[in-house]
């Protein structure tokens, strides 16, 4: 695992842009299977991505102050 020039490791970084992309695949696979329209992954993603995405941001933010 990288690590910053002080010791700290991407760790959560990591497991924030593989939860992200685990559920974009899921939903992916959804639309693909049927089970839901393409409306409502849109909206799906919505609700579930962008608290990951500003955890991440929070966490690439603390990263680099």
């Amino acid at each position: 695992m990288r690590e910053t020039p002080d010791g700290r490791r991407w760790v959560l970084a990591v497991a924030l842009l593989v939860s992200i992309m685990l559920v974009g695949f899921y939903l992916m696979w959804a639309v693909v299977a049927k089970k839901v329209t393409v409306n409502d992954a849109l909206a799906l993603a919505g609700i579930l991505i962008t608290p990951l995405l500003a955890l991440l941001g929070t966490t690439i933010a603390f990263y680099y102050r």
